[in-house]
């Protein structure tokens, strides 16, 4: 009898302790607010003080609207995961009765928001939150210059041993055809515009000859003499 009462005793300790613990626990985020590359892997960093057991259920939502990742009765639920964090998501699982909720995310542009961990402790659930923001790749001067170099190998032409150094520019014979057509075609336009400004110089004269009685008249026939 004495045996029972003693180990009722115990039971009621480990629960008022519990029960204490879990009212003085709290959740935290020592990064509130991060900032990674897409499609980069990002862990949102959330823990327990002190270290607890919460392998039962986890909770990461985005802007109090999207499911990003589900962990209750101990078991992942992924069938009201949001479509933009499907295979993109992970707990440790192996340290959530540390109290590690942390989530390991691999990135994308749309996951750029507000993050909240939520985490059931005791009878209470506790929240903090993580602000997110992915932004596109950054080039290092020496990726530039490798792609500036990559765009410059596939605009020439590959070299044989009997061409050296040729490249898309015109050769010297095609450049020398050009010039010779522009001169043709210039020394054409010269030509048509002289006999255009002097047409109208012979026909005055036609006239004068016309109109003046005493002007000599050819004659296509003998000439007849004089008596």
């Amino acid at each position: 009898m004495m045996m029972m009462i003693e180990y009722c005793k115990l039971f009621l300790l480990v629960a008022l302790w519990s029960v204490e613990v879990s009212n003085t626990a709290e959740l935290r985020c020592p990064d509130t607010s991060l900032d990674a590359e897409v499609d980069k892997n990002v862990i949102l960093q959330c823990l327990t003080v002190p270290k607890m057991d919460v392998s039962n259920k986890v909770e990461w939502v985005l802007n109090d609207t999207v499911d990003v990742h589900l962990l209750r009765n101990g078991k992942h639920e992924f069938v009201h995961q949001g479509k933009d964090y499907k295979d993109r998501t992970s707990l440790f699982d192996s340290e959530l009765h540390t109290g590690n909720c942390s989530l390991r995310l691999k990135t994308k542009m749309t996951h750029t928001g507000r993050y909240r961990c939520s985490v059931r402790i005791g009878d209470e659930t506790k929240h903090c939150f993580i602000s997110l923001t992915v932004r596109p790749h950054e080039l290092n001067p020496s990726d530039v210059y490798r792609r500036r170099d990559n765009r410059s190998s596939i605009h020439e032409k590959p070299t044989d041993g009997n061409n050296t150094g040729s490249t898309n520019t015109l050769s010297a014979g095609a450049i020398a055809g050009i010039i010779i057509a522009v001169i043709i075609v210039k020394a054409a336009i010269i030509i048509i515009i002289a006999g255009v400004i002097c047409l109208p110089c012979h026909r005055p004269f036609e006239g004068v000859r016309q109109n003046d009685p005493d002007a000599p008249v050819a004659h296509n026939g003998p000439v007849q003499a004089v008596e």
